[in-house]
């Protein structure tokens, strides 16, 4: 607690000398009915709360038109060993910690340095995220699996952004040497964009293992009027095993009305094609009122898969002030199965 009372301290000590941005927020989500078809199952009304590294609580922001900071913190559950000199005991308790942090700065107006948590990636999906990047399970950037803790280098000239990444992790080191063996290298990235009016083009090497990981990818995006869309394609190369990873996406937009639709194409090997490949698909439509939106939303993990297994969500987000929340219907299919719940979800933040 002290720790986070000097931080606080810090920060507003900072103030009076930077630009502070500050946000805070708590969440909380819960069920209000849920049935189970596999066993015919039936509960209600369960609450809990949900603050994790993709959903900071807090963050602090500080910055100049030269230089940066962020403060990250999140709530998780940690496990502690007791030992009362007989028996040895897990304890699991709730506390804030920083999740993720960063500090940039530009030497001259090219170039950014960014040190700590960073991200590197190409286009993702907006309906959830999930496995809406041909290269990470969720967005980049702070800790997800491309995009960690490490250095950055970016040069920015025009409509031209090229740059390199070493990124070993937190509290390790990008290349270690023992007296007997090779060289261990960690996580290299080298990244390029380019846009014009045909849109933009991004490029993006990353490897690990010492260059025994490989992953090789292209995107484009462009938007025409009322319609956007993005494309992605790349091959991931581990332990003599190349797969491929492809993804489409277009969206429309205009007035109360917005229409998003994602695939994917995985392939996991070359060799077994039809085995470890998989066709994710997602779907969104929305229609704004005063005050929020309904909606409906359609997933598939696979549409290649023997059975048949979906989800389907109907609902309205909206607000009350400064906290948003989130009610609707959920219906899942899987293993000729029944599963039929009302989530939702209650943020406030500011």
């Amino acid at each position: 607690m002290k720790k986070i009372v000097g931080i606080l301290a810090a920060a507003a000590l900072a103030a009076s000398v930077f630009a502070v941005d500050f946000t805070a927020g708590v969440q909380l989500k819960g069920e209000l009915f849920s049935y189970k078809g596999a066993d015919n199952s039936i509960a209600a009304m369960k609450i809990w709360h949900e603050n994790s590294k993709d959903d900071k609580p807090v963050a602090f922001t500080l910055s100049t038109d030269r230089a940066g900071a962020t403060l990250k913190f999140f709530d998780q559950k940690e496990v502690e060993a007791k030992w009362d000199g007989t028996n040895k005991t897990k304890v699991a308790f709730d506390l804030m910690q920083p999740a993720a942090w960063n500090i940039w700065f530009k030497p001259f107006d090219q170039l950014q340095i960014d040190l700590g948590a960073t991200s590197i990636g190409l286009n993702c999906e907006t309906i959830t995220y999930y496995q809406g990047a041909i290269f990470a399970g969720y967005h980049y950037g702070w800790g997800d699996s491309l995009g960690d803790f490490g250095y950055k280098a970016t040069f920015t000239f025009d409509a031209f952004k090229f740059g390199a990444a070493l990124l070993p992790g937190n509290n390790t080191s990008w290349l270690t040497k023992a007296q007997t063996g090779d060289p261990v290298i960690g996580e290299t990235a080298f990244f390029a964009e380019y846009g014009a009016d045909f849109g933009t083009i991004k490029f993006l090497f990353d490897a690990k293992d010492t260059f025994k990981n490989l992953k090789i990818g292209a995107g484009y995006n462009n938007k025409f009027g009322d319609i956007s869309m993005f494309f992605d394609a790349g091959v991931q190369m581990k332990s003599n095993v190349t797969g491929l990873r492809a993804d489409f996406d277009i969206a429309y937009a205009k007035d109360a009305i917005s229409v998003q639709a994602w695939a994917g194409l995985f392939i996991g090997n070359f060799n077994s094609v039809d085995s470890s490949m998989t066709i994710p698909v997602k779907f969104k439509a929305a229609y704004a009122l005063n005050g929020g939106s309904l909606y409906f939303k359609f997933f598939d993990d696979d549409l290649k898969a023997n059975n048949f297994a979906a989800t389907f969500d109907l609902g309205y987000a909206g607000n009350v002030g400064a906290m948003a929340y989130d009610i609707y219907g959920e219906i899942k299919l899987a293993n000729n199965k029944v599963d039929f719940s009302i989530p939702v979800s209650f943020k406030a933040s500011f």
